[in-house]
């Protein structure tokens, strides 16, 4: 899983630009984002030496994405190094070269659809275009973005936010794959109104516990369609047999493989605790939000599972912590908790406690109402929900997705604003 994980340098406007070029390499790529180049060389030394790659492309007016390539290049912590541009030269090239950049990437060369093509001026430099083109074989699918919700206990409100961010997004135009994998005990269904989810269990051999022990997988193709959850919106999961939890769990990175080519954003909620589905969706993800509330005891419980993460392999910047049923009126420390394991460098974002009626709505599985609501829950968990989408490259091109984003970017100010004036 490591050698599909990036970190990426560019504007802000340009993240979607640098994601054709990655894609062209990487189509299985994990990435995070970064504006600044100082963060984004710092981002490489919490990771393992050579774990992570960098590509670096269209970064702020005054600084040279050169500069910044060969910089990272120099220290020695990225696996491999990429620059993207336009209209490159070839002495930029012959630099890039010298400097120690593995791959250069001129975007006005590279076809308008690189999902359909192959890429003639990315091939790593001392290789042959042969080695570039043989490694284009079956890379015709785009794959959505797999966001993976967890947390260190029960009750901090997981999965209402889960099935609120689906519904959210698809009032945004996307088409939402919901992956139930607490297995033994999910009811991510009833926030949908629906008697029971798409159970895994069914797909599984031996179908009966009398059977032989040894479990036959099915071909990923033989998956199961999902449940029309709402619309736009498919669920699978959980089991309708607890005792088969442990038989499915192998069914995991499948599962997650198939939604992710057939949709525009997979959503996985978790148990609270840390089972072998779990581990595999960890490993699996683009983002692991870990969700706690602000009651005592909350960071410790979350610590844990960071840190659970960590030993999986999951690279520290693909964690955010996500404080759940937050208190308007109070103000909010992101610091707290950056001493742990994994959440050192994990974005905290904060969603407000909602109304009375939110939580009666999501327990009467009439969920989707709550999006004609103007509630301080569903404003800022869609504030939240388009930041995670813009840093991951893929903000869909809705009117409300970017009111949102522009609704975050505003509050940060604000926030920015009062700790100046302090």
């Amino acid at each position: 899983m490591s050698e599909h994980i990036w970190l990426a340098c560019c504007g802000t406007r340009e993240s979607r630009e640098l994601r054709r070029a990655l894609h062209a390499l990487d189509p299985e790529a994990f990435v995070s984002f970064y504006a600044d180049a100082c963060a984004f060389r710092s981002a490489f030394l919490e990771e393992e030496p050579r774990s992570v790659a960098a590509i670096v492309g269209f970064t702020a007016e005054g600084i040279s994405d050169l500069n910044v390539a060969a910089a990272i290049a120099t220290d020695h912590l990225a696996r491999k190094v990429v620059l993207v541009g336009r209209n490159l030269s070839g002495s930029a090239r012959s630099r890039a070269k010298r400097a120690g950049i593995d791959v250069v990437i001129d975007m006005s060369q590279l076809p308008s659809c690189a999902d359909e093509t192959t890429v003639e001026n990315a091939a790593p430099h001392g290789k042959d275009q042969s080695d570039a083109s043989s490694a284009q074989e079956g890379r015709g699918r785009k794959r959505a973005p797999v966001i993976v919700v967890s947390s260190g206990r029960g009750g901090v409100g997981k999965t209402s936010l889960v099935a609120l961010a689906a519904l959210v997004a698809a009032s945004w135009e996307q088409k939402v794959s919901l992956v139930d994998l607490d297995l033994a005990c999910g009811n991510l269904f009833s926030c949908f109104g629906l008697p029971h989810g798409m159970p895994l269990d069914k797909v599984v051999s031996p179908t009966s516990l009398d059977e032989p022990d040894d479990t036959v997988l099915p071909a990923p193709e033989a998956l199961p369609q999902g449940l029309d959850a709402s619309e736009r919106i498919e669920l699978w999961g959980p089991c309708a047999r607890p005792e088969m939890a442990e038989r499915v769990s192998p069914l995991v990175p499948s599962l997650l493989d198939k939604v992710a080519h057939t949709s525009n954003l997979v959503l996985v909620d978790t148990s609270a605790t840390c089972t072998d589905a779990s581990a595999q969706a960890f490993q699996c993800c683009d983002r692991l939000l870990l969700v706690h509330d602000e009651r005592a005891g909350g960071i410790g419980s979350l610590a844990r599972t960071s840190a659970f993460a960590v030993r999986l392999g999951v690279a520290r910047t693909r964690i955010v912590r996500i404080a759940n049923h937050g208190d308007r009126h109070t103000r909010f420390d992101s610091g707290v908790g950056r001493a742990e394991v994994g959440l050192e460098t994990a974005r905290a974002f904060r969603v407000l406690e909602g109304d009375e009626e939110d939580s009666e709505l999501i327990k009467e599985g009439r969920s989707a109402e709550l999006l004609s609501l103007e509630s301080p829950f569903v404003s800022s968990l869609s504030q939240v929900l388009a930041q995670l989408l813009e840093e991951l490259g893929c903000l869909p091109d809705s009117d409300a997705a970017r009111r949102a984003l522009k609704g975050a970017n505003k509050s940060r100010r604000r926030l920015f604003a009062r700790r100046k004036a302090l």
